[in-house]
C-alpha cells in the first residue's frame, strides 16, 4: 500500500511542479568483474525521503532513467538504490526440481549501497553507476544427517535424499569454480564424538572428491558434541523415547558453508587473500 500511496503522491507532485524544469537522473549497472556482462532482472529506486521514492526497471543494458520536476526533488536529499529482482528471477527460472538448492539461469547480485546527492545549481543531469557483485547461486545450503555411532547418510528431515544433496553441492561447486567451502561435521550422545564427527567430515569431502571435485576447494571441521541444533535440555523434555532419539538425530549432521571466492580454477591454487564471503 505505502508503494502506491508514493506513486499517487509523485503524481500530485508532479502536477503540482510539472511547469518547472526537468531533473534527468540516469546511469548503468554492472558485473564487478566484467562491465559488459548482461545482469538479469535490474531495479533502481530513487529516494525522496523515507516514504517517498520512484521505481523504475532498467532496460536490457541495465540502464536506467528517472525524469522528474526540479520542483519535487527541490531541497531535498536524494539517494539511488540499484536491485536485483530475486522473485522475477525465480519466476523466470525456477528452481531445478532435481536440485531445490541450486538456482537455475543467471548469476544473481548482491543490492549496492545506496548513493545519496543533492542538486546543484544549473545542472539538470546526473549520472550515477553502480557496479554489483556477484552471489553464490546456491539460495540456501542443505543438511546431510548420520545414522548413529557412523558416517552413514541418513536424511534430514524436509532436505532430499542424501545422494541428491551431494549431488546438488557438486552442482554448485561446478557452477561456481572458485568458491572454497567448508564442511563441518558434529556428532551427538555417540562414541567418540570428536573422532565421529572428523570422520563425518571427511566422508562428505571424498564424496566430493569422487565427482571430480578439487580437494583444496573443500575444507572439514569437526565439533562433536559441540553447537548442537537441539539443546540437551528440549531433549530431556520430549515425552517419549522416540521423540528424544528423533531430537539427538537432528545433532547429527554436516553443513557447507562458504569461505572464499578464491580459488583459481587454472592454478589450481587458493590466493593468498584472507576474504571471507
Amino acid at each position: 500500500m505505502s508503494k502506491y500511496l508514493g506513486i499517487v503522491l509523485i503524481f500530485v507532485f508532479q502536477m503540482t511542479y510539472g511547469q518547472k524544469s526537468v531533473i534527468v537522473i540516469h546511469g548503468q549497472i554492472s558485473d564487478d568483474d566484467d562491465s559488459n556482462k548482461h545482469v538479469f532482472a535490474l531495479k533502481a529506486r530513487l529516494s525522496l525521503n523515507d516514504s517517498l521514492f520512484i521505481e523504475t526497471d532498467c532496460d536490457s543494458s541495465g540502464r536506467y532513467r528517472f525524469q522528474v520536476s526540479e520542483g519535487l526533488l527541490n531541497g531535498r536529499k536524494l539517494a539511488v538504490f540499484v536491485y536485483q529482482d530475486m522473485q522475477l528471477l525465480e519466476k523466470l527460472f525456477p528452481t531445478p526440481l532435481d536440485c531445490p538448492f541450486l538456482f537455475d539461469g543467471p548469476d544473481r547480485y548482491l543490492g549496492a549501497r545506496p548513493i545519496t546527492f543533492e542538486l546543484k545549481n544549473n545542472i539538470s543531469s546526473y549520472q550515477i553507476d553502480f557496479e554489483l557483485v556477484k552471489i553464490i547461486a546456491c539460495y540456501r545450503f542443505p543438511c546431510l544427517g548420520f545414522v548413529k555411532n557412523a558416517t552413514q547418510f541418513l536424511k534430514c528431515p524436509d532436505d532430499p535424499a542424501s545422494d541428491t544433496v551431494i549431488f546438488c553441492m557438486k552442482n554448485v561447486l561446478v557452477k561456481n569454480p572458485t568458491i572454497v567451502v567448508e564442511i563441518v561435521a558434529y556428532a551427538w550422545d555417540e562414541s567418540n564424538p570428536n573422532d565421529l564427527s572428523i570422520k563425518r567430515a571427511n566422508f562428505v569431502k571424498q564424496n566430493l572428491v569422487a565427482f571430480g571435485i578439487d580437494s583444496i576447494r573443500i575444507k572439514t571441521k569437526s565439533y562433536g558434541n559441540s553447537r548442537p541444533l537441539i539443546n540437551a535440555k528440549l531433549i530431556r523434555s520430549a515425552s517419549t523415547s522416540e521423540e528424544k532419539e528423533a531430537l539427538k538425530a537432528l545433532n547429527r549432521r554436516a553443513e557447507f558453508m562458504i569461505l572464499s571466492w578464491d580459488y583459481d580454477p587454472k592454478l589450481r591454487k587458493i590466493a593468498t587473500s584472507n576474504k571471507i564471503i
